[in-house]
């Protein structure tokens, strides 16, 4: 039965295809940032990263084998301290 839900959940290939792009353009951001000597922050996050290219927290929860509840939690405070600081999540 948890097989036939994590099919379910699972996301479009577009989707899928966006969000490594988007993890691979944060990736250079944090290379970037570390090179100039700043820290990258919460919202590289994997959970942050996935849920701004539109996957919803149980296709985060089933791609990364996590709960949905603990996915919600990481990107909404991940989304408060960066409302916080004056940043941009990016979705």
């Amino acid at each position: 039965m948890a097989a036939a839900q994590k099919t379910a959940e699972r996301p479009p290939l577009e989707q899928l295809m966006g969000a490594v792009l988007a993890m691979l353009i944060a990736e250079r951001e944090d290379r970037l940032a570390l090179h100039e000597g700043k820290s990258p922050g919460d919202l590289r996050k994997t959970e942050v990263i996935l849920s701004s290219v539109g996957l919803s927290y149980q296709q985060i929860a089933a791609l990364l084998d996590k709960k949905a509840d603990t996915v919600q939690k990481t990107v909404s405070r991940a989304k408060l301290k960066s409302a916080r600081n004056g940043e941009g999540t990016g979705g």
